[in-house]
């Protein structure tokens, strides 16, 4: 159902993506499209149709949520000074622990961005997940619940 529902909004999910990235050229487009994704999927789970159409509730979470995600990103841009690297250090930490929290999809996701290059983004781990036959539903739920743990 939820894909259904994705195709039925993906126009104004990609629209409201574009939007901020023009507004804040600074952040990564596939960034902005892996969180607009997981937004959309937060959306949709909280939407209540005694509080306002799924088209409405959909536009202001992405708006603002968006909105909300793209400021902190360029705040930390500028914070750290440039472009936000991921560095060795952030890495060290007891990696069989943190996967025993996460679910089996998300272990594999998570192994296979601490063996990738550090220049690895979302996007792109969103690309090597479809090429291994993952459905973009299967990938959105576990980028959510990776980031929930984390």
């Amino acid at each position: 159902m939820s894909a259904e529902i994705y195709r039925k909004f993906e126009g104004m999910i990609l629209k409201t993506v574009r939007d901020a990235s023009e507004r804040f050229p600074a952040v990564c487009q596939d960034d902005l499209l892996c969180e607009a994704n997981v937004i959309f999927l937060d959306a949709v789970e909280s939407f209540d149709d005694s509080q306002a159409t799924l088209s409405t509730w959909l536009f202001r979470n992405l708006s603002l949520k968006l909105l909300n995600f793209s400021r902190r990103a360029v705040h930390l841009q500028k914070k750290f000074g440039g472009e936000l690297q991921d560095t060795p250090a952030s890495r060290e930490f007891d990696t069989e622990e943190y996967l025993g929290k996460f679910g089996k999809d998300a272990q594999k996701v998570v192994t296979i961005a601490l063996t990738a290059p550090e220049d690895l983004s979302r996007g792109l781990l969103r690309e090597v997940l479809k090429d291994m036959g993952w459905a973009e539903l299967r990938i959105l739920a576990c980028f959510k619940e990776i980031r929930s743990i984390l």
